[in-house]
Order: structure tokens, then C-alpha cells, then sequence
């Protein structure tokens, strides 16, 4: 655990808290990872590549997302770009967080206990309730498997990202990460969740038609699409039912048009 200035970094639960009047602030979790990677290295210079090795492992994303990530720590702790007071930026390097604000702490052990006892206990809870719906279960999963977690891995993965970074588009509009999974658009072979009607109208046409084209034994069980204000989730149940997820960050300038290309380049892996 760290403490930057006055506010304590408490990992669990991804926010700052004040060491005196407990106030807490809420980062978003790749903020925060790279937050929690600038104070580990406190006083080196960290890259860019190590950064997002450490909070976006195995995803795609540009410079932009440590730029922002950069930008809302500096405001959390007090600084800003220009003045660069602790959070300073090492051209075409990385950056480095100044070690005479960082203080590493002790992790306060009966809490760690605590939390630890209520983890068995809610272990052993789900174990006894896996015993009694084994049966039906197994049955389950043998028959639908593919499909059920071609869309768990789907809703986890914009679970995941509900904490990513949020670019808000006016100062009046209250920050919100989640969005509504209401299914917008559905056939036998897609499924597509987004509130742009524009998206689902360019998509849906140019994939059926790939699909359409394309042999019956040659083209995807099923496609799972999620477009949100700076994300896009792929999700794809090929022919030989293997599950393919991808998530691509966006960021916000976009066009349909563009999107559309980055989401057809993606599927048209899987129809062949």
C-alpha cells in the first residue's frame, strides 16, 4: 500500500482516501494501475510500454489512454500539466512520479484477516451451492456451453471496462461508466447492444452480407457485438465452436464508417 501526500491508495477497492478526514476519491481501475506502477518505481522514470503492460495487459490501446490516465492522476493528487510539480513527463520516455511525496505503508493486518475470513466464508457458501446444482449444471454446460460463455465472456468483458477511463461529453453530465445491456438488435447468428442506431444499421447489413455469402460450414456460430462512447467489444463463436474475444478502445473521433471497417476487419477472420 502507498501513500501519495495525504491520501492513501487503497487497492481493493481502486479510490484515495485521506488520512484525516477520510474523504475518499474513486479512480477509474487503469488509472489506477498506473498510478499503482508510477509509485512502486517512485522516483524512475517509467515507459510508456511498461505502463500499459501493467494496466491494459493483453489489450490494444494508443498513447491517448496513458495521456487521459496521466491527466486524471495529476488532478487527484493536486498537480496539472503545465506546472508538472510531482507527476512529471520524460519526453518520448515515460514519466516519472517525484518519490518525496510517496510513502510505501504497512497493510493493516487484522483488516487483511478480516477480509480474508470473509472470503473463505463466502467460498465455502458457493462450493455447497455448486454441490447441490451440480447435476443440472454439468448437464448444461455439455449441451449450451459455447454459447453461454460466448456471452458471459461478453458481459464481463463490459463489466470489466465500466471502470475504464470516462471522457464526458459536456461539463454539466453527471459521470457515469455503466451502460444499459438492452439487446438493440438480434437475429439467429448477431447480436448487437448499442444505442447508436447508426452502428447497428452500417453493421448488421455488411456482416449478414458477409455472412449470407459465405458457406453455411465456413461462417461463425454466433457474433456478439457491444459499442459504448470508448470501447468496442468483438465477441465470435467460430465454426468449430472456439470462443474469440477482442476488446478495442476507442478514441472518440471515430467515425461510423471507421468503426464499421475496424469491426468487419475483425469478423471477417472467422468467415472462411
Amino acid at each position: 500500500m502507498y501513500k501519495i501526500n495525504d491520501w492513501i491508495l487503497i487497492k481493493d477497492a481502486s479510490l484515495l482516501r485521506h488520512i484525516e478526514t477520510n474523504e475518499e476519491k474513486r479512480i477509474g481501475s487503469h488509472d489506477f494501475l498506473v498510478l499503482l506502477a508510477l509509485c512502486s518505481d517512485a522516483g524512475i522514470v517509467v515507459s510508456k510500454e511498461t505502463l500499459l503492460e501493467k494496466a491494459w495487459p493483453g489489450k490494444i490501446v494508443s498513447d491517448s489512454s496513458i495521456t487521459q490516465a496521466i491527466s486524471n492522476i495529476r488532478n487527484l493528487i493536486g498537480d496539472n500539466g503545465k506546472d508538472q510539480k510531482w507527476l512529471k513527463t520524460i519526453a518520448k520516455v515515460g514519466y516519472k512520479l517525484e518519490s518525496e511525496i510517496v510513502e510505501k505503508i504497512e497493510t493493516n493486518e487484522n483488516t487483511k484477516n478480516s477480509q480474508e475470513a470473509i472470503e473463505i466464508k463466502t467460498e465455502e457458501k458457493n462450493q455447497q451451492t455448486k454441490q447441490k446444482t451440480k447435476p443440472t449444471i454439468f448437464k448444461f454446460v455439455r449441451t449450451k456451453w459455447p454459447y453461454f460463455s460466448g456471452s458471459l465472456i461478453f458481459m464481463f468483458s463490459f463489466y470489466l471496462l465500466g471502470d475504464a477511463p470516462y471522457f464526458p461529453f459536456s461539463k454539466n453530465e453527471q459521470q457515469n461508466d455503466s451502460v444499459g445491456l438492452e439487446k438493440i438488435y438480434s437475429d439467429s447468428k448477431l447480436k448487437i447492444y448499442s444505442d447508436n442506431d447508426d452502428f447497428i444499421k452500417a453493421i448488421s447489413s455488411s456482416i449478414n452480407s458477409k455472412i449470407i455469402s459465405a458457406p453455411e460450414s465456413k461462417s461463425p456460430k454466433s457474433i456478439f457485438l457491444m459499442l459504448k462512447k470508448n470501447s468496442l467489444s468483438i465477441v465470435v463463436i467460430d465454426k468449430n465452436e472456439s470462443i474469440h474475444n477482442k476488446i478495442i478502445l476507442l478514441e472518440n473521433n471515430e467515425t461510423i464508417s471507421d468503426i464499421e471497417k475496424i469491426t468487419m476487419k475483425e469478423v471477417s477472420r472467422f468467415v472462411s
